[in-house]
This record gives structure tokens, C-alpha cells and sequence, in this order.
């Protein structure tokens, strides 16, 4: 058993002093590429004067947003199916209240603005604000204190 032993780590020692020469002698001939690489003169192409032939373009006509597209082929059925919901579509407008109700469940009858008074807090108040680092995606709470006030901010 101990001779078993022996054996196995004398193979291992064995295996590790190859891979450590290879890995050696890898780092050599990538070095002695790079020395090679840097010493060796760059080649000369000789510079020959290119000529593209100049072809005159015709004027651009530029179209109008309210034109409608003009169509070389004849649409499918479903491209005259969607052609004719989409000119039928009511688009509505992007009403925040609205939204709201729609698909947030905000009641109807919720006031679009606030009407309350901004608080009149003295200088040197201090509050609590959330904040948001949007490079990390990290939310936080600071503490900001209020050291200039002016009549109208």
C-alpha cells in the first residue's frame, strides 16, 4: 500500500515537472516570436495614385412626411387589413391621468394636479430623499439640508 502510494506521487511530481517545462517552453517561443516580429523590417508597398471615376448624381427630390408612400407592387390581403385598421385607429394622447386610470387602477376622479402649497420649510431644515444610481441600478436614502432659500425657490 505504501509502495502504491510512492508510486502515485512520483507520477504526479512527474506530470507537474512536464507540464511546468512545457508551459516554460511555451512562454520562450512566444517571447523569442515577439522579439522576431518587432525586428523584422516592415515591407514597403509602393503607393500607386488611385483613380475612381467620377459619376454625376442626380438631384435629390425630397419628400414630404404628408405624401403617402408610393407602392410598385400589389399589397396582400392582410396589407390592406392592417392598412385599414391602422387609418382607423383612434391613437389617444399620452395622458398620464389617463394611463393612470387605465391601467393602474388610479380612481377617476383623482385631481391631475396638486393643489396643496409648497411648505414653506425654514433654512436648515433637514429631510430624507430617495435617490437612484442608474449606472448600478442601486436605490439609496440620503439626508439633504436645506442651507439657501430664496422667495421664489
Amino acid at each position: 500500500m505504501e509502495d502504491n502510494r510512492k508510486l502515485w506521487i512520483g507520477i504526479g511530481i512527474a506530470v507537474a515537472v512536464v507540464v511546468l517545462l512545457a508551459t516554460c517552453v511555451c512562454c520562450i517561443a512566444g517571447g523569442l516570436a515577439v522579439i522576431w516580429g518587432i525586428s523584422r523590417p516592415l515591407p514597403t508597398t509602393p503607393t500607386l495614385p488611385i483613380t475612381l471615376p467620377i459619376t454625376p448624381v442626380s438631384p435629390v427630390t425630397p419628400i414630404s412626411p404628408d405624401s403617402p408612400p408610393t407602392i410598385s407592387a400589389p399589397l396582400p390581403g392582410e396589407a390592406e387589413e392592417t392598412l385599414a385598421a391602422l387609418r382607423e385607429a383612434q391613437i389617444p394622447d399620452s395622458d398620464l391621468h389617463e394611463l393612470g386610470i387605465r391601467f393602474l387602477g388610479v380612481p377617476a376622479n383623482t385631481q391631475r394636479t396638486l393643489t396643496t402649497p409648497n411648505p414653506d420649510y425654514p433654512v436648515g431644515t433637514r429631510r430624507k430623499f430617495n435617490v437612484s444610481n442608474v449606472d448600478n441600478d442601486e436605490q439609496f436614502e440620503i439626508y439633504a439640508i436645506l442651507i439657501y432659500k430664496t422667495a421664489h425657490v
